[in-house]
């Protein structure tokens, strides 16, 4: 039997700065990609140039150029159908691999064909690349394992998504059949498939950091939570998906995932509501202050509804350390 191929697909505008590093890490890795498809969404800092320099000579990585700039999920769209590999990774530009991420999610994925998706645990870096530490992320398995349909309903019940896109080696007919992701979920698209390809076809999971996400302020994913109607649009769209799906996705989970949303986005409103008043303010200023301790019991009382998702956070992030710590794997050692 044949093993099983990858592809490591990257979109990049604009981020020359971190492409080396990036693309460094997918040439240091222990088990090579058959492909690595490097899409150029019209950058103007010379990422091309960049690109051509760093994989000269690598007839398995090809770039492609869009003419005009598409955006994240359309660029992504245009890579799955330049390839036929058995899996496909979306690998950020300004992100990095641990040098034995593909081969430990290959080998697992190897045996357990029927999972749709395999992911790990993963760090966080700053914008210069010095560690903050390892996100605090569910731990649904103490050894690398696969998890049943039914066991990834229980671990989504438990635990929320325990997926993280960073991490995530997804097998592409999967994918195909899901009509690949959705341009109209932005930033969530991929929060999709976390959710449904462990439901349908069970999933694969590494309780190590293999990879890191950038802390950036102009993320893809920040820029879209900063405008809060559209927050809640593409939040709405992704919840239609799952109750479109019927009975695979519990309906506990998207109530409450419902619920949370309602209490985010009557915590963006009470924000926006305090930045008006700071500098709007009032000509009359006990109305000034009436409005102000409105909208501070009006906060008060969201985080105190949101107690208990902060509690469930802090205790999760403490399991991630104490799994790694019986492990012996300290967040500084894994790129060493």
């Amino acid at each position: 039997m044949a093993r099983p191929t990858v592809a490591v697909i990257t979109t990049n505008y604009n981020h020359a700065r971190y492409l080396p590093e990036s693309i460094g890490a997918v040439l240091a890795q222990t088990r090579i990609p058959d492909e690595y498809l490097l899409i150029d969404d019209a950058s103007t800092d010379g990422s091309r140039a960049v690109m051509a320099s760093l994989t000269a000579g690598r007839p398995w990585i090809r770039i492609l150029h869009n003419d005009r700039n598409l955006g994240v999920i359309p660029s992504a769209n245009r890579a799955l159908a330049e390839t036929s590999c058995d899996y496909v990774f979306f690998l950020s530009a300004d992100d990095r691999l641990a040098p034995a991420f593909i081969e430990r999610s290959l080998s697992l994925l190897e045996r357990h064909p029927s999972a749709a998706i395999c992911s790990a645990l993963t760090d966080a870096i700053d914008v210069d690349g010095r560690p903050l530490g390892v996100f605090g992320s569910a731990v649904v398995a103490s050894a690398d394992s696969w998890l049943s349909p039914r066991d990834a309903r229980e671990a989504l019940l438990r635990y929320g998504v325990w997926v993280w896109g960073n991490t995530t080696v997804i097998r592409r007919d999967a994918l195909i059949e899901l009509g690949g992701l959705r341009a109209e979920l932005g930033s969530r698209a991929d929060g999709a498939l976390h959710v449904l390809l462990p439901l349908r076809y069970g999933a694969c999971f590494i309780p190590a950091p293999l990879a890191s996400f950038r802390v950036v302020q102009d993320s893809y994913s920040q820029h879209e939570r900063r405008d809060p109607v559209q927050y809640q649009r593409v939040e709405q769209q992704l919840l239609a998906l799952l109750r479109a799906a019927g009975e695979i996705v519990p309906a506990e989970y998207i109530q409450n995932r419902q619920r949370l949303l309602s209490l985010q986005t009557a915590y963006d409103a009470a924000l926006l509501r305090e930045a008006g008043i700071l500098f709007g303010g009032s000509s009359r200023p006990l109305t000034t202050l009436g409005r102000r301790l409105r909208t501070d019991l009006t906060l008060l009382g969201l985080l105190w509804r949101y107690r208990a998702a902060w509690w469930a956070d802090r205790q999760r992030t403490r399991r991630v350390r104490a799994t790694l710590g019986r492990a012996g794997i300290r967040p500084e050692d894994t790129y060493s």
